[in-house]
């Protein structure tokens, strides 16, 4: 028997602790050597709010006072609350949890989130159950929480497996999409009927804007949810005739035979787009999405599946969804244009061996102190034979190539080796850092090697990350800042009031500065002006800098010279410098000079 048991119970309703308290604090196991029945010490816990369970569990293993169970009723399904179960279960890994839904609705769901996990266990049953009470009984009498438990933890991978089949289930006597290599094998026989028969074919690449920046536990298994929705709806308004694959980089594909008509195919297309953008419900979550279509035809030409593929998904990254171009039809044009984009990306590989890039520095002034309070990093490319470039006509192409850490860790290092004199005028300079650099393994090492090597200060670096990035992996992020600040990094909240969640992400990100977006400083309405106000004003409040970017008149000036802004970037004032001009203009700043110029 279990000397001692220690016990959460987690649950929203108190009629459910007191009935477990008592319940579990009176049982009694019957001592086979003396036959007497003896009751064990079973402590326990009652904690109706999850957050106060991580709570104490992290207080408990720096106590090493560890809980050995953890029961936990869910009322509801929510993936916020699943992943919170992940992080408690990772905080102590002696401990075991017994999950008890309040419906069986979402108990095979749950398990597939949660993954077959030896010391997560899901019971079929009421909280307030005499089921629960045997399980803790048996427990006790086991000496082993883990042991008793076994037959249950075979229980969900039965579950997990069958999981497998209920889509196909669900699908009833609709044609299932094909997997990536019977799709390749289809369109290669069709292709080779098509060259013999004199028909042609069409090959259409289908990609879910966006989808592949969204990361997570949690974010992921959306997507699982989504891309499944997708799948269904794709093959219930696939027009007949049409064959549809899913292909191993989340994208769908569909092979049309026979296209007599071009134009017609495009409508059909267009007519399908309508269906699949429509509104999806994901565990109670509407979710609207965006696609791209790129389709190729084989004009009785192409006969190899690879090569048509390769045309339709080149097709996909020409849509221009702001220009209500959302199918695009591969041609010469577009073949033209992604060899100067593949070019380019060659070109911009060498560029970084041979130092062709060079580091600018805008600078942002403090409108209180009348002086230069910081620069931010800006780079440019000087290209042997286009001439200098500005980053919109490269850091896309960058993206693609997965470029863009190297190219901001070449900016970092370039940057930091130029600004040690400008540090006797207290300035601080701000860095542009894409999430997906941020979240790179051993980021906030790589940038304290750099700071030591050139004798950097960590306090002056503001690393600037925008709002809508930030928020699509808060989890994530959130953590990583809260790492950079112990080295006394600032962080910075880039394009602030883009995205739509913008107040509610001061509450998740501990940043010391945000940057209100041009959007709101270019308009002239005194609408836009109160929401600049409002900002600013919440700002203050949370002790958090203010920084207006986009001024680039006179007017903007003074409009935010009268509020609390606390410091102003723009065209109005300078632009990006060179770093042998920077010195000059921190020591002759003044506002005055604005002024008259004015």
């Amino acid at each position: 028997m279990l000397n001692e048991l220690k016990i959460i119970i987690t649950s929203e309703h108190q009629a459910s602790h007191l009935y477990l308290r008592e319940t579990l604090s009176n049982i009694t196991i019957p001592c086979v050597e003396t036959g007497e029945t003896i009751q064990p010490n079973i402590c326990i816990d009652s904690l109706f709010n999850i957050t106060n369970v991580q709570n104490l569990i992290s207080q408990s293993v720096l106590d090493q006072a560890n809980y050995q169970l953890w029961i936990f009723e869910v009322q509801q399904f929510d993936l916020t609350l699943l992943q919170q179960i992940k992080i408690i279960q990772r905080l102590d890994k002696n401990l075991f949890v017994l999950i008890v839904p309040s419906s069986t609705d979402y108990w095979a769901e749950m398990i597939k989130f949660l993954g077959i996990n030896e010391r997560i266990i899901f019971l079929e049953t009421l909280f307030n159950s005499e089921e629960l009470i045997k399980l803790v009984r048996n427990i006790v009498c086991k000496q082993s929480v883990s042991t008793f438990l076994n037959h249950y933890l075979l229980r969900q991978l039965d579950v997990h497996q069958s999981n497998q089949t209920i889509f196909a289930i669900k699908n009833g006597d609709v044609q299932p999409t094909l997997s990536n290599t019977d799709f390749e094998e289809k369109l290669s026989q069709i292709l080779s009927n098509g060259y013999i028969e004199q028909f042609n074919t069409a090959l259409v690449s289908i990609t879910i804007d966006r989808i592949t920046l969204i990361r997570g536990e949690t974010a992921d298994y959306i997507i699982e949810h989504l891309m499944d929705h997708i799948n269904e709806r794709l093959l219930q308004y696939l027009p007949e005739g049409w064959i549809a694959g899913h292909w191993i980089d989340e994208s769908f594909g569909i092979i049309i035979p026979r296209v007599n008509s071009q134009k017609t195919c495009e409508k059909q297309l267009l007519a399908l787009y309508s269906k699949l953008t429509n509104i999806y419900n994901v565990y109670g979550n509407d979710l609207i999405i965006s696609i791209s279509i790129g389709v190729a035809f084989s004009d009785s030409v192409v006969t190899s599946a690879v090569e048509l593929t390769s045309y339709a998904k080149s097709a996909v990254t020409w849509t221009t969804p702001p220009h209500k171009k959302y199918i695009a039809v591969y041609a010469e044009h577009i073949a033209q244009k992604k060899i100067h984009r593949l070019m380019l990306e060659s070109d911009l590989k060498k560029a970084l061996v041979e130092d062709e890039l060079d580091v600018y520095f805008q600078p942002i002034i403090n409108v209180k102190q009348n002086r230069v309070s910081g620069v931010e990093v800006l780079v440019r490319w000087h290209h042997p034979t286009l001439g200098l470039l500005f980053p919109l006509a490269f850091l896309g192409i960058a993206e693609e190539a997965n470029l863009l850490p190297t190219l901001n860790e070449f900016v970092i290092n370039k940057a930091l080796s130029l600004i040690k004199p400008w540090m006797q005028y207290n300035i601080k300079v701000a860095f542009n850092i894409p999430v997906e650099h941020l979240l790179e393994e051993h980021f906030v090492e790589k940038m304290n090697g750099l700071c030591q090597k050139h004798g950097i200060n960590p306090s002056v670096i503001e690393l600037e990350i925008t709002e809508e990035q930030a928020l699509d992996q808060s989890f994530e992020v959130t953590s990583v800042i809260h790492k950079i600040k112990q080295y006394g990094y600032r962080v910075v909240l880039d394009d602030f009031g883009v995205a739509y969640s913008s107040l509610q992400c001061l509450g998740h990100f501990p940043v010391d500065k945000i940057k209100i977006d041009r959007s709101f400083i270019c308009g002239t309405s005194p609408k836009q002006g109160n929401i600049v106000q409002a900002i600013l004003q919440l700002c203050q409040q949370l002790n958090i800098i203010s920084l207006c970017e986009g001024v680039e008149d006179y007017r903007q000036f003074v409009f935010l010279e009268n509020t609390t802004c606390d410091e102003i970037q723009g065209f109005l004032f300078s632009p990006a410098l060179s770093h042998d001009l920077v010195e000059s203009y921190i020591k002759n700043f003044s506002l005055q000079q604005i002024e008259t110029i004015v």
